[in-house]
């Protein structure tokens, strides 16, 4: 081999081994970077009903729009941080209603993970939606609700506790206990709450006056707010603003 083929022959494999190196460390990060469409926050489910047994399900929100649901495929390579320490998600013991956050690629309603942030710890508190079974002489007022149990963080626990209710998600179970409400009200939303004294002022943003309507469906509304938040402990009455334009019958 004379030395113009041998120069030749090192050229073509110094291109080969740079190709190589970029698609290794430039390339693979910008694939991975474009592979990622979805980043939310929600909370984790398994076992419900009309869920594929044994895999966990993501449930999270959209403004303006009830809760999504979409299927998780937790790869090998898909990372966890629990605590902010980084581990392999095969290593974590998810737990139902758990708060995370899900990075991946969305398709098809199945999210590829790529990485899974355990949020804050939980505790469980309870959702008052209507028992569509209640007496004629409940369904208008507390007598005629129904709880049913979510998990929230401690910290921000009667903010979340209210999202959830306003969300108006469901499970399939829980309807055919009969559990029912009217919300999601589109638009509706709480800006702001203030507590003082046991006293729990919501302030509500509600441009499309979903809230108004006859006096038996307002009091129904009200009441699933009231009762939910009176829950907590440091919470002795609940009030609404403005009160002038909400819950008016």
């Amino acid at each position: 081999m004379n030395k113009k083929n041998l120069a030749i022959i090192i050229i073509l494999v110094l291109i080969i081994l740079g190709v190589g190196l970029y698609y290794a460390f430039f390339a693979k990060e910008e694939i991975s970077q474009e592979e990622i469409n979805f980043n939310k926050t929600g909370r984790l489910a398994i076992n419900n009903p009309g869920m594929d047994e044994n895999t966990w399900y993501f449930i999270y929100e959209e403004p303006g729009q009830p809760a999504l649901v979409a299927k998780l495929d937790i790869k090998q390579s898909a990372v966890c941080y629990e605590n902010s320490a980084e581990k392999s998600c095969a290593d974590i013991e998810f737990l139902q209603s758990q708060k995370v956050e899900v990075k991946g690629f969305l398709s098809e309603n199945i999210v590829s993970v790529h990485e899974i942030k355990i949020l804050e710890e939980t505790i469980q508190v309870i959702v008052y939606y209507r028992d569509k079974n209640a007496k004629n002489e409940d369904v208008c007022s507390e007598e005629g609700l129904m709880p049913v149990f979510r998990e929230v963080s401690e910290e921000n626990k009667i903010e979340e506790t209210l999202d959830l209710l306003l969300s108006g998600y469901i499970t399939e179970q829980e309807k055919e206990r009969g559990v029912a409400t009217e919300f999601p009200l589109e638009g509706l939303e709480i800006e702001s709450f203030v507590l003082e004294d046991g006293k729990l002022t919501l302030v509500f943003r509600d441009p499309n006056n979903k809230t108004v309507g006859g006096a038996c469906r307002v009091g129904a509304l009200w009441s699933q707010i009231s009762k939910t938040a009176k829950q907590f402990e440091e919470v002795k009455e609940v009030k609404f603003s403005p009160e002038d334009a909400l819950f008016q019958p």
